[in-house]
């Protein structure tokens, strides 16, 4: 007879190691229960950054022009993947991603991949029936842009790559405060909050700009015409009301122009004859010249040291007022001789040239000034040459003339709006200081109607106002050549409307228009067109509050 004792010998092995896994599962839960809890945590609970949704930008009448929209991502957690081949290819036959770029996604292991932005109603509704553990979708907030490209050089982008334009240079404005969320995943790798979050409580502030949405799309719309017609490289263009500094409308369209690039204030170029403009209001301020008073044009030519300024229409001797409409080099040349360098530079720096505007947007050029004023200089930039500007900055001069002689600091933006309707910033009209006495302003004004009356810049009439400006032909130097094109010209044209009571003032610049050059043919018409449908525009939307903000700008 076996003895009980025994029976249980072979059972004492069993016994030691159920004791020993008991005593180490007591271990673990009460002396490593924390690291054991934490690394749970770590692969179920996740802290996301969230982010309030961006502030919006409206143009001045309150129509959107930058906005926020949600959209559903496919995002995968490559760790929690077993099958990433089988995965791959379901995801390549539902949408138009290649398994192969996806595989190579997957390959990262990393814990939150983006696989597929923008996920429609149907791959939604499939990728839930999958119920494939590690793949999971996500909602974000993208921006939008409801008016497609309009015054896209302006606005920017924003995403997660780029961001530029007024969408960088007013980030501080718009961009939400951000919280720490956390969330679990469940076993398919859904996400699920664990803390509420409302991107709308967290949303940055909306941005009114000066820019009118109408006169933007006239303004582009006339752009992309002179391209058309002229075979332009590129057009710019900018609409400003010289009364209170506000800008309407800016765009450049053509060749190699991303957005957020806004050549109005980056680009530098010589001005050619639109800068005759400070010239002659430096000769009438400083009492050098009398208008009706003669000058003689030398028939065209005229020999200054070592160089030969010639004009495009020979003339002799002809009245200042003459010699400014049909645009004369050699009148101008004559004014610098007389004015001098330093009084000239001095005018130049009144008008705003050499310096920043003070707009604020990115990459503003200050423009160039001569370094070293030769005895021969004042003569070759009283027509402008050896002189760099801005547009920004040539119409802020013309906007100077318009509103009777003040500098005013450009704006672009009208208001900012926090997410409580409070406006915590608003514009008003800054007059940087007065360059020319009134009375040389209106002097100026009548020119500026010659020009467009009797002189180069005809072709800029149209019906029902009276619009003056000054036509500009330049030739673009060639870069590490040191000399002037034969075939490469800036046509441009800036004019001002109604001159009785001006209310805008519109330039456009032209590069390589092609074998038609000269700006009274390229780009006056084209300021024309804009001028009347945007006062034809503006005479319904005018009030009486405007002009009454007007004279007291004045006084």
């Amino acid at each position: 007879m076996i003895k009980k004792s025994r029976l249980f010998l072979p059972f004492i092995p069993v016994f030691v190691a159920l004791f020993l896994a008991f005593g180490y599962l007591g271990y673990l839960q009460i002396w490593q229960r924390e690291e054991y809890i934490a690394k749970v945590s770590n692969q179920v609970v996740r802290e996301n950054v969230r982010q309030g949704w961006r502030g919006r930008i409206f143009d001045r009448h309150g129509r959107l022009l930058v906005g926020n929209r949600q959209v559903k991502k496919l995002f995968a957690d490559a760790r929690m993947i077993d099958n990433p081949e089988e995965i791959a290819e379901k995801i390549s036959r539902l949408t138009n991603l290649s398994s192969s770029w996806v595989l190579n996604q997957l390959a990262r292991k990393s814990r939150y991949i983006i696989l597929k932005d923008n996920l429609t109603a149907d791959e939604i509704q499939e990728i839930i029936r999958w119920r494939c553990p590690g793949l999971g979708i996500v909602t974000e907030t993208e921006r939008y842009y409801p008016e497609g490209d309009l015054a896209k050089n302006i606005l920017g982008i924003y995403n997660e790559n780029v961001n530029c334009g007024l969408e960088l240079a007013l980030d501080k404005y718009l961009r939400g405060r951000t919280m720490t969320q956390k969330v679990e995943r469940d076993a398919l790798g859904q996400e699920l909050p664990l803390e509420f979050y409302s991107p709308q409580n967290l949303a940055g502030n909306d941005i009114y700009l000066t820019i009118d949405r109408n006169i933007q799309y006239n303004l582009e719309n006339s752009l992309w015409d002179i391209i058309k017609t002229h075979g332009a490289r590129r057009a710019m263009g900018v609409v400003q009301d010289p009364n209170t500094g506000q800008i309407l409308a800016m765009a450049n369209v053509g060749e190699d122009i991303l957005p957020g690039s806004n050549f109005l204030v980056t680009n530098v170029y010589e001005p050619g004859s639109t800068l005759k403009l400070i010239t002659y209001s430096a000769a009438l301020a400083t009492n050098l010249i009398k208008l009706d008073e003669p000058v003689n044009c030398e028939n065209g030519r005229y020999q200054i040291y070592d160089r030969t300024i010639t004009d495009h229409e020979p003339l002799g001797i002809v009245s200042w007022r003459q010699a400014f409409a049909h645009s004369s080099n050699i009148a101008a040349a004559k004014i610098g001789q007389k004015i001098g360098a330093r009084v000239l530079e001095t005018y130049l720096r009144n008008f705003g040239l050499g310096s920043f505007t003070g707009i604020g947007l990115p990459g503003e050029s200050r423009g160039q000034l001569p370094r070293y004023w030769y005895p021969i200089t004042p003569a070759i930039v009283a027509y402008g040459y050896g002189v760099g500007v801005t547009p920004l900055q040539l119409i802020n001069c013309y906007s100077t003339i318009a509103n009777g002689g003040q500098l005013l600091e450009p704006q672009i933006v009208l208001k900012v709006i926090n997410p409580d309707g409070k406006k915590i910033f608003g514009a008003a009209p800054r007059v940087l200081r007065r360059v020319v006495p009134v009375a040389v302003a209106e002097q100026m004004k009548d020119l500026l109607r010659e020009v467009v009356e009797s002189g180069t810049g005809q072709r800029a009439r149209i019906d029902d106002f009276v619009l003056g400006g000054k036509t500009g032909t330049a030739r673009k130097i060639q870069l590490g050549r040191g000399q002037y094109s034969s075939t490469d010209y800036l046509a441009s044209f800036c004019g001002i409307a109604p001159l009785s009571e001006p209310r805008l003032v519109c330039l456009v610049v032209v590069d390589n228009p092609g074998r038609n050059y000269y700006g009274g043919e390229v780009a006056a018409p084209a300021v024309a067109r804009i001028m009347k449908e945007s006062l034809q525009y503006l005479a319904l939307n005018s009030s009486d509050d405007y002009w009454q903000l007007v004279r007291n700008i004045i006084k």
